[in-house]
């Protein structure tokens, strides 16, 4: 994160165009299509990379498009669904994702701290969640989509979340209440991306997104969150005057 802006910008976007990859996979697709599917990925990156400052709000409604359509899904399943749907649905949940994480780190001075908070956030969300839900988790938050997930874990890893937010608030120097307040939204937004990953990898009968990272399971078994997070957390630095 605290390195030169392009170069995190294509470290970031080759985890990205795995995750295309294995996207394609939830629409059965075969490997020259899913390779098509990375190829407009990869050509969308290297042009929206040179007009990010232009087009941020644009990625922000595409963002919140796309995961409106993916709570809808939730709340529906298990209906079948479309095909064709789910591509779509990659890159509204995917490409804003990368691109809004590059544009916070490229914001000012604070930017890369910014940017690395939000890794963090999600990182602590993950944590708290798998802890608290294996000590004491019983209240299944959707057990036809993902039955180890818990409402208690949810409670935990929102707990740990605001320990972090409110500890980075102090070393960034911001203000905590509203940092906070970023944080729990933002971890709110990465559930939704975790589930949906979960129900589209249901709708294949598939455990893992892939197995490029052993014990871990895929690219976007460990994404999934952040990519649903970081257009949150863009809108919640934005309102609060952290970012323009």
């Amino acid at each position: 994160m605290f390195l030169p802006t392009a170069v995190v910008a294509a470290l970031l976007g080759a985890f990205l165009l795995v995750g295309s990859w294995e996207w394609a996979r939830f629409a059965n697709w075969q490997v020259r299509a899913r390779c098509a599917y990375a190829a407009v990925f990869a050509a969308l990156m290297f042009i929206a990379f040179f007009w990010a400052p232009r087009i941020v709000d644009a990625m922000l409604a595409l963002a919140f498009a796309g995961w409106l359509v993916a709570a809808y899904g939730l709340a529906t399943w298990p209906r079948p669904i479309a095909a064709l749907a789910i591509p779509a649905l990659g890159f509204a949940a995917l490409f804003p994702g990368w691109l809004l994480l590059i544009y916070i780190h490229g914001a000012g001075p604070l930017g890369p701290a910014l940017a690395f908070a939000g890794l963090a956030l999600v990182a602590a969300a993950d944590i708290g969640a798998f802890a608290v839900g294996r000590m004491i988790g019983r209240t299944k938050l959707a057990p036809r989509i993902s039955p180890g997930k818990t409402w208690e874990g949810v409670a935990g890893g929102i707990g740990l979340a605001v320990a972090v937010a409110w500890f980075g608030s102090y070393v960034l120097d911001l203000q905590p209440l509203a940092f906070v307040t970023i944080a729990i939204v933002t971890v709110v937004a990465s559930v939704i991306g975790d589930l949906t990953v979960s129900m589209l990898k249901r709708n294949v009968g598939a455990k893992d997104s892939g197995s490029l990272l052993p014990g871990h399971g895929g690219v976007m078994d460990r994404i999934d969150g952040l990519a649903a997070a970081v257009p949150f957390f863009a809108l919640g630095l934005k309102l609060g005057g952290l970012i323009e």
